[in-house]
């Protein structure tokens, strides 16, 4: 009976200590989940923004992307068709706008989330939002058509933020 119990107290105790394990391994897993799942592009660090304008599918004549890249000392258009460079400029900017900008990509709720539109959407527009840390990209999201894609946030009210206080003969498509 001795022999019993002390095989079943050491099967327990073994038991136990495995079952701590478990239980912080699960809380370290939950906690990883929740943080990521909160708002990850909260917790991003970034020192340039990329914003994609995509444009529709339509005659090279017609066809316009653009493309705004925003660092802490310069903002650059760029306007193409079809890869087609079209014009592209670039002016240095203030600190304070690089801030502003950087602010907004969080105040309008730039974030990943996965958006599936109901009806066949073909033919449309999208917007690609892009941020990066050095060469390293920390945020990458997309939206077509305003309804689909992987990418939530009040995009218009982001390029109004970039546009706000530039000359609109900078950013004119020509």
């Amino acid at each position: 009976m001795k022999k019993f119990l002390l095989i079943f107290g050491v099967f327990y105790i073994f038991s136990c200590s495995d079952q701590k394990e478990i239980n912080s391994t699960s809380n370290a897993t939950d906690q990883k989940e929740i943080n990521s799942t909160s708002n990850p592009a909260e917790q991003l660090d970034f020192d340039k923004i990329e914003y994609h304008f995509h444009d529709k599918s339509v005659s090279p004549d017609y066809q316009r992307n653009f493309k705004w890249v925003i660092t802490k000392d310069s903002i650059q258009f760029i306007v193409d068709s079809y890869n087609k460079i079209l014009q592209d400029t670039i002016i240095k900017i203030p600190p304070n706008k690089w801030e502003q900008c950087k602010a907004d990509f969080f105040t309008c709720g730039i974030n990943n989330k996965k958006q599936e539109s109901e009806t066949s959407l073909t033919g449309g527009t999208g917007v690609s939002i892009r941020t990066f840390l050095g060469t390293k990209e920390t945020f990458s999201g997309y939206v077509y058509e305003k309804s689909y894609g992987d990418m939530i946030g009040d995009i218009d009210q982001f390029l109004l933020t970039i546009q706000r206080g530039i000359d609109s003969n900078f950013y004119q498509i020509r």
